[in-house]
């Protein structure tokens, strides 16, 4: 999987097949690419409805690349993940900021 931090935009998430997620009970299933809201003004939360741009949202752009780990978990059903890669576009900052 891919994540992707567009500058002053919404964080992008790139994967091999679609996406599921849970929301008031309800499931709902999404093709990759899915964008999801950074700026918190979206009217679609999680999803991102582009508000970013009417509000001026700033933020800088970064890029992960997680892929999961095979064989290290007693317990077959969980998935650990590494970030083999991390690019930061513009500087460096705590992901809990990019996350803003």
């Amino acid at each position: 999987m891919k994540i992707t931090f567009r500058e002053n935009g919404p964080i992008i998430l790139h994967t091999e097949s679609e996406l599921s997620f849970r929301s008031g009970g309800a499931e709902d299933k999404k093709p990759s690419p899915v964008k999801l809201c950074r700026c918190g003004q979206s009217s679609n939360k999680p999803f991102c409805d582009s508000t970013h741009r009417r509000i001026g949202f700033e933020a800088g752009a970064a890029e992960l690349e997680v892929v999961p780990i095979r064989g290290r978990c007693s317990n077959s059903s969980s998935s650990v993940f590494e970030t083999p890669s991390a690019r930061n576009t513009t500087r460096v900052r705590p992901l809990r900021r990019a996350l803003r």
